[in-house]
């Protein structure tokens, strides 16, 4: 694991204040740290970035593309789960996202359980490393 991070620390990136309070409240009544943001440049700039564990990003937003910020991790060389989340059915969607990197692509529709599920394996195989 990188130094700094906190092996429970989410960050969660989504341009909707409803999803990012729900994604904090489900996220911390399971035990994860969790910051919010409303854009990617917010993410950046908020000094969390290297402590996170697992970065939960909507591939869509206006202004921004979430797979954009897959590829800076690329080039700066931070790796860390990124899990992508879309409301979009198209299968276009699902290849951009594996090209850039992505640890998984969520439909929105999938529910909470799945995204507790997600994190929580992707973290848990993460200490196993």
């Amino acid at each position: 694991m990188r130094s700094g991070v906190e092996k429970r620390a989410v960050s969660v990136v989504h341009e909707y204040t409803s999803v990012r309070q729900a994604a904090r409240k489900l996220l911390q009544s399971s035990g994860f740290n969790v910051d919010t943001f409303a854009s990617v440049e917010g993410f950046l700039e908020s000094g969390r970035v290297d402590r996170t564990a697992c970065l939960v990003v909507d591939v869509e937003m206006p202004f921004e593309d979430g797979l954009l910020l897959q590829g800076y991790f690329a080039c700066t060389g931070r790796r860390f789960p990124v899990i992508f989340v879309t409301a979009s059915p198209y299968q276009n969607v699902r290849e951009r996202a594996v090209q850039a990197g992505a640890t998984d692509l969520m439909h929105a529709a999938n529910g909470a359980q799945a995204l507790l599920d997600c994190i929580g394996s992707i973290l848990s195989l993460k200490e196993t490393l």
